[in-house]
C-alpha cells in the first residue's frame, strides 16, 4: 500500500510537469502565430546610385574615331623636323638658320643696238652701184628684210641687212658678226652671194 502511494505521487509529479511544458510551449505557439513568421535578413549587395534618364532624350552613341596610320616617310620627315627644332646644339642666342630660296639665274636681256640706217637716196645710189643691172629689187629686199638697218640682231640668228646667217656669211669671206661689219662690206658681200645663187636665198626678193 506504501509503494502504491508512492508510485502515485511520483506519476502525479510528472503529470504536472508535463501538463506545464503543454501550456508553456502552447503559449509560445500562439504568441509565434499572432507577431508572425520570422523576417529573414539575407546580406544585400551595396545600394548602386542610379540616373533618371529622361525618355525625351535620345542618347547616340559616339562614332568610334579611326585615326589613319601616318606613312613612314611622313612619320620620319616630322620626327626630324621636331628634332631641328629643338636642337640644343645651336648655341643660346646665335641667329637660327633663315631658309633661302634658291637664286635662278637669268638671262640678261638682250641690249637694245642703235640702228644703223643710210637714208633712203643714199642707200639707193650704194645699192645702184653694186647692183646696177636692177637696184630697185637689191632696196626692195633690204627693206623688206631689215628695213634698212645694218645693225639689225634680233636674236633669231640672222644679222645685219641682208640677214645673213653665220655660215652663209663665212660662205662668202665674212668674220665675225653680219651686223657689225660696215655698210658697205655688207652690200659687197650680198654682191658675191647674188652671184652663186641669184636672189634665192631672200625670200623678199
Amino acid at each position: 500500500m506504501r509503494e502504491l502511494t508512492r508510485a502515485f505521487k511520483r506519476g502525479a509529479r510528472y503529470g504536472l510537469i508535463v501538463a506545464v511544458s503543454t501550456v508553456v510551449l502552447s503559449v509560445i505557439v500562439a504568441a509565434m502565430a499572432v507577431a508572425g513568421p520570422t523576417p529573414v535578413y539575407a546580406e544585400q549587395p551595396p545600394p548602386v546610385a542610379s540616373a533618371t534618364l529622361d525618355a525625351s532624350v535620345a542618347i547616340t552613341p559616339a562614332p568610334a574615331v579611326v585615326s589613319d596610320p601616318l606613312p613612314l616617310d611622313r612619320a620620319f620627315t616630322l620626327s626630324i623636323g621636331r628634332w631641328d627644332d629643338s636642337n640644343d646644339a645651336v648655341e643660346p642666342g646665335a641667329p637660327r638658320p633663315v631658309s633661302v630660296a634658291p637664286v635662278v639665274a637669268k638671262a640678261a636681256p638682250r641690249a637694245a643696238v642703235a640702228p644703223r640706217i643710210v637714208p633712203a637716196g643714199e642707200l639707193y645710189e650704194r645699192l645702184a652701184s653694186v647692183f646696177p643691172e636692177n637696184p630697185e629689187r637689191a632696196y626692195t629686199v633690204v627693206m623688206c628684210e631689215s628695213s634698212g638697218n645694218a645693225a639689225a640682231n634680233t636674236g633669231n640668228g640672222y644679222y645685219g641687212m641682208w640677214q645673213f646667217d653665220l655660215a652663209t656669211w663665212q660662205s662668202v669671206g665674212g668674220s665675225g658678226l653680219p651686223s657689225d661689219a660696215s655698210v658697205d662690206e655688207q652690200i659687197m658681200r650680198a654682191r658675191m652671194l647674188y652671184e652663186r645663187r641669184g636672189w634665192q636665198p631672200w625670200e623678199c626678193a
